[in-house]
Parts: structure tokens; C-alpha cells; sequence
């Protein structure tokens, strides 16, 4: 449960260029300008909008009965946060070869006999240490492409060590990036992706793919809100995990081409492995060449709670992947899809009912998805479509022992086209 954290963010602490340059704005959640900000290789609007908020949201814990804190203790709050997440990358260095010494030393222990069982031991930890300095390297990458940003104004990191919820998040990441950016993750991506971009497609009738505009919560590292722009929807995705955030702005706001950065994604699994290639696999980052957009396509970031950031009937589509139960409640969540969705808009939901924060003192019900569709109906929905047992990977390694399969539930749900026709469940 804790690789499917993604959108889960730590409480310890506080918690895109044409051949020339662009520059872009990062708008906080007031709407002002906060700092500029690279953009990717084409001139496209790709923008970070950024929500300040810290209420009682679905991704952190309940705040009520805290003193309210001014504009200022939240941006030094958050400053602090993105400093202990961009330690974590950093610290991913010390962090993986720990885990390789401790191995190595296991071996050293053995008496002679079990060692001349196994005696290439000693080479395949070297070879995995290579692997783990290729990732130590990405993985300063990350942070340096974050640097200066909103995400990382201070120059200093914190003292301590990385909490162990950090650190697994920090691997996490960096298997995601197998599924979401390397050619080896076309399957998964197939399997998880292509349902939503279809019925987009299928839905939005006539009208331009220009005109059309696809909210993607829960986005991730970005490569289905990436596959809507590249298309020439109007795509914005949202995410409020700071992990993935680093993660995304380094693949899709530090240059163009494809292909230009090697990930062993792997190389933390030291068990179900058939053989140590497997382990030992790296994959090239991105398979595309992320400024293939058309010129002019409103591309941009939503950081912050889905909750907080969205409050008016914006959208024609929500495309939700893995989403719905990776928030602290169902219900709200559905709430909001269809308070910001526009009269006679869709939401496209693919995934499982894993409900992340079952085991949180505020961590909502737990539906049935046959109570999942009454609760959509009773907000207003029309169901449109739905398909059970669709067989969906996550952050899959192809090639374990053991794998995660889940038997994805697909709806497409539409808010009906006049005002009369909703109800008042969705009043807040």
C-alpha cells in the first residue's frame, strides 16, 4: 500500500523553452505572480498554478482548532516541507548504498563454504552499485531542476536524516518513472490510459480538441495530462504530492528530445527477481520528446488539493486515473468533480477502490463501487458507460515474481446539461 502513496504527502516537519528560452509565470492560489519559472521546449502556455491552502483536506491531517496562520508562516511552512522532500532526493545516495552494504556484509558473514556457492556475489553488488549511482544522479537532477523555483527557494537543506516514509517515496518516484516516461511502460500505460483518452475522444464530439478542456487530477508525473496536451486538448492536471511534483517539473520543464536520461528503476528490489538482469534493467527517459505539443496549447500544473484549488464548473472533462480512492473521502471527492465540471461535461474514471487512507482516524467510508455509483447518481450524474474487470498494472516490474493486478472498474458519468436537472447533495 505505501508504493501506492503517491498523492500521500509526509507530516513530519511542516509538510518548457522554444530554441529560445520561455519563461513563465508561477500563480499562486490568489492569483498573483510568485516567481518565473522555465517553461518547456515549446511556447505553449505551461504554467504551475500553486493553492497555499492548509485546511482539512484529503491529503494532509486535520488542522482545525490550530491558530490560523498568516500568508508569510505558510510560505516558510511550505518552503520548509519542499526542502525536506528535496533532501530525500538528495539523500538517495547514502540511503540506497546503505541497503547494498548491508547485503554485501550479510555475504562477507557467511562461512566459506555458503560463499563459494554464490562467489560472483561481490561482482553483482558492484554492478548494482553502478546502477545505484546512475539513479544518485538522477535523482540530483531532480533537485536541481526544482531549484530557485517556487518548489525550492532555500539554499540549505535540513539537518537529520530523511524519514523512512520519504525515502520510500523517493523510490517510489523513480519506479514511476518506468511506468509513466519509458517505453517499457507503454503496456501499463495502455492498459490504464488509453480507456480515458478514448472516451475523451469519443465524447467530445465535434468541437476542436482546442476548445476542449480536461482537468487530470491525481496526475502524477504527468504523462496523461502530457498525452491530452500533446493531442491539443486545453490539459491541466492537478497534484499535490511534492514528489511527484520535483519529478514531473524535471521531465517536462528541462528540455526537449526523448531518450536523454537512463533510470534503473529496479535497482531497490532485491527480491522476486528471476534473474539479476531484471534488477539490473534500466529503461531511457522520456520515450517522447515532451515539447511535441501543438504551438499555442494551454498546458499547465495545478499545485496543490484538489479540494482547495477548484471551486467553479470549469471543466468539460475530468479524466481520473487511480484517483478517487487515493483521497481522504469518496464522497467529497465525487462532490467536487461534479460542482467543477460544466453543465453536460463528463468524468472518465479508471481504477480500484484501494481507499489509501482506510486505516487514518479521518480517513472517510469505505464504498462498495456499487455505492460509489448510487452516491454518483444521487449527486446528479448520468451514467453513460461502465465496464468491470478491466486488468490494470500498477508501477508494474514486468518481469518479477510477483505482481499487482488490479480488476479496474471504467465509468463515464455526465453532468447534465441544465442547472435544474442537479441536486442538492452536491451543496457543500
Amino acid at each position: 500500500k505505501m508504493e501506492k502513496m503517491e498523492n500521500m504527502e509526509n507530516m513530519e516537519g511542516t509538510e518548457e523553452a522554444t530554441q529560445a528560452v520561455a519563461v513563465i509565470d508561477v500563480v499562486d492560489g490568489e492569483g498573483s505572480a510568485d516567481s518565473n519559472y522555465m517553461a518547456d521546449k515549446h511556447s505553449h502556455s505551461h504554467s504551475h498554478t500553486h493553492s497555499h491552502t492548509r485546511g482539512n483536506d484529503e491529503y494532509h491531517h486535520d488542522h482545525q482548532g490550530e491558530p490560523t496562520k498568516s500568508f508569510n508562516e505558510e510560505e516558510e511552512e511550505e518552503q520548509i516541507h519542499f526542502a525536506n522532500v528535496a533532501k530525500s532526493f538528495q539523500f538517495y545516495h547514502n540511503h540506497a548504498f546503505e541497503r547494498a552494504m548491508r547485503a554485501l556484509n550479510t555475504f562477507h558473514g557467511m562461512d566459506d563454504e555458503e560463499k563459494d556457492l554464490i562467489p560472483h556475489y561481490p561482482q553483482r553488488m558492484a554492478l548494482l552499485n553502478e546502477a545505484m549511482e546512475v539513479n544518485s544522479d538522477f535523482t540530483r537532477l531532480i533537485v536541481e531542476s526544482v531549484s530557485g523555483t517556487m518548489f525550492l527557494q532555500h539554499t540549505g537543506f535540513p539537518h537529520g536524516r530523511p524519514s523512512e516514509f520519504n525515502m520510500d517515496k523517493v523510490y517510489t518516484t523513480i519506479k514511476q518513472f518506468h511506468r509513466d516516461w519509458a517505453l517499457e511502460g507503454a503496456i501499463e500505460r495502455e492498459k490504464c490510459y488509453l480507456p480515458i483518452i478514448e472516451a475523451v475522444e469519443k465524447y467530445r464530439g465535434d468541437r476542436e480538441r482546442s476548445s476542449v478542456s480536461v482537468l487530470i487530477p491525481g496526475a502524477g508525473l504527468g504523462r496523461l495530462m502530457w498525452e491530452f496536451a500533446h493531442r491539443g486538448y486545453k490539459s491541466q492536471g492537478n497534484e499535490w504530492s511534492s514528489f511527484m511534483l520535483f519529478g514531473s517539473n524535471f521531465i517536462l520543464n528541462t528540455g526537449g528530445g526523448s531518450n536523454h536520461t537512463q533510470v534503473f528503476p529496479f535497482a531497490h528490489g532485491f527480491t522476486n527477481n528471476l534473474s539479476l538482469n531484471d534488477q539490473m534493467k534500466s529503461v531511457m527517459i522520456p520515450d517522447v520528446d515532451v515539447g511535441d505539443i501543438p504551438e499555442g496549447t494551454d498546458f499547465s500544473v495545478g499545485a496543490g488539493s484538489f479540494h482547495e484549488i477548484y471551486k467553479s464548473p470549469d471543466w468539460d472533462f475530468i479524466a481520473s486515473s487511480f484517483f478517487i480512492d487515493a483521497t481522504r473521502s469518496v464522497i467529497k471527492t465525487l462532490k467536487k468533480m461534479f460542482e467543477i465540471l460544466k453543465p453536460g461535461g463528463y468524468l472518465v474514471n479508471l481504477g480500484p477502490l484501494l481507499y489509501h487512507f482506510s486505516d487514518a482516524p479521518d480517513g472517510g467510508v469505505e464504498l462498495s463501487m456499487e455505492e460509489v455509483i448510487d452516491v454518483m447518481k444521487k449527486l446528479g450524474f448520468n451514467i453513460i458507460e461502465e465496464k468491470k474487470g478491466l486488468k490494470c498494472p500498477y508501477n508494474d516490474n514486468p518481469n518479477s515474481m510477483m505482481h499487482v493486478i488490479y480488476d479496474c472498474y471504467f465509468i463515464v458519468a455526465q453532468k447534465p446539461v441544465t442547472a435544474s436537472a442537479t441536486t442538492d447533495a452536491t451543496a457543500s
